[in-house]
């Protein structure tokens, strides 16, 4: 059955008003999105106010390819001593038509002019080595929007203009913790390299010392980490000691005392975990790579490597000497429990109890001669005592007896 023209006309319209109605549904969505996300940040910021953290203006930066950069560099070169010099050496040839003959501006012109292009054309070409890149200054103050490529480029000639090296190539910087306490209160020696480059030029030429300022952040670290380990589980930790230097870690947070401060509830109750114990409070150990930003550093860390954790020379040689005591007393057991299988003629049970008929002067015999600390020499005994005599130093003397 085919629709009226008036059923269609309500089915179109009734259509408009749902594609009206979605679109309306969707510009509220992203106004509510748009107001939360902006209420986030506000809270955010808040937060950070009240920490006495205030936070900071993102820095505008000019990006383009590093070729680019040169090529530029050189373009706006060409256009300044082109048109700076011109308009120098015309002025200085109109200004000397007063005190010097016919025919000598134009030479005036050109002197003027070649002397403009060779202070500032010739000498405003310089070049940066490969994995260095440059900070410019300008009458002596750096400019954070725009870094310089290695290779060469041209800027206006000092004292208007120079530039700050700054080497950006990766580079191990060698990190040895003389003195670490354990959680025991051992000291502890730990050796640590860190893989790192320059990723904010700027940031680095800003800092008094970077590398130093780096360096004691991971060894500040490192302490933190030996402080919540004990001594004797310490030089298994390497791998684990790496992964909090690049990751970070979230430390309890303890109270005068020593212990650790639970956290509460609205009503002033310990809050428990899952298996049964206590929250507690907890402080985050930042990650090198994100604590190091601060100093141009931001992500370019490569590495945090514990390459050695050494205890003091005294436990290690106490360590040995308690290993050296439990093998002699497993070697000294095995052995009785064989001499003990022996005398029992291969069953161990019978060499006790054989063991146990003997006088003590027996007993003493026997485990001296299977010590070897005593020799039994066994002559026939018809032969005459020369005889045994000889026999018997003869067996002495070949180290050997029965």
């Amino acid at each position: 059955m085919e629709k009226t023209a008036k059923e269609k006309a309500q089915e179109k319209k009734e259509l408009l008003q749902l594609k009206l109605e979605m679109k309306k549904m969707k510009r509220d969505a992203k106004k509510a999105t748009k107001a939360e996300k902006l209420r986030m940040e506000a809270e955010q910021t808040k937060l950070k106010n009240e920490d006495g953290d205030t936070p900071k203006k993102k820095r505008r930066t000019f990006s383009m390819p590093d070729i680019a950069k040169q090529l530029s560099s050189f373009a706006v070169g060409i256009c300044f001593n082109w048109y700076c010099g011109n308009l120098i050496a015309k002025w200085v040839e109109n200004w000397s038509l007063q005190y010097v003959a016919d025919g000598f501006d134009s030479a005036i012109y050109w002197i003027v002019f070649a002397s403009f292009v060779i202070y500032f054309g010739y000498y405003g070409v310089k070049k940066l080595e490969p994995f260095w890149n440059g900070v410019p200054t300008f009458l002596g103050r750096p400019l954070s929007w725009y870094i310089i490529p290695s290779g060469y480029f041209w800027q206006l000639s000092e004292p208007f203009m120079g530039f700050i090296a700054v080497f950006v190539k990766l580079k191990d910087l060698d990190i040895a913790i003389k003195k670490a306490l354990s959680k025991d209160n051992v000291d502890i020696e730990v050796d640590a390299l860190v893989q790192a480059k320059v990723s904010d030029p700027y940031i680095w030429a800003s800092v008094e010392d970077p590398d130093k300022a780096l360096k004691t952040l991971v060894e500040r670290n490192i302490r933190i980490y030996t402080n919540l380990v004990d001594s004797e589980l310490m030089p298994g930790q390497k791998v684990e000691f790496s992964r909090h230097l690049e990751k970070g870690l979230r430390i309890p947070v303890l109270d005068k005392k020593g212990n650790k401060i639970p956290v509460l509830d609205e009503n002033g109750q310990e809050i428990v975990e899952e298996d049964g114990t206590p929250r507690v409070k907890r402080e985050l150990v930042e990650a090198v790579p994100v604590a190091s930003a601060q100093w141009g550093y931001g992500g370019g860390i490569a590495k945090c490597i514990i390459n050695d954790i050494r205890l003091p020379n005294e436990m290690v040689k106490a360590n040995i000497d308690k290993k050296v005591e439990v093998a002699q007393v497993e070697s000294e057991t095995t052995q009785q429990n064989l001499f003990l299988t022996l005398l029992g003629g291969g069953n161990k049970e019978k060499g006790k109890e054989a063991f146990l008929k003997m006088t003590p002067e027996e007993r003493a015999k026997n485990i001296q001669a299977e010590r070897k600390k005593r020799t039994v020499i066994t002559v026939d005994g018809n032969a005459g005592d020369i005889t045994k005599g000889l026999v018997s130093g003869a067996t002495i003397m070949k180290g050997g007896g029965k």
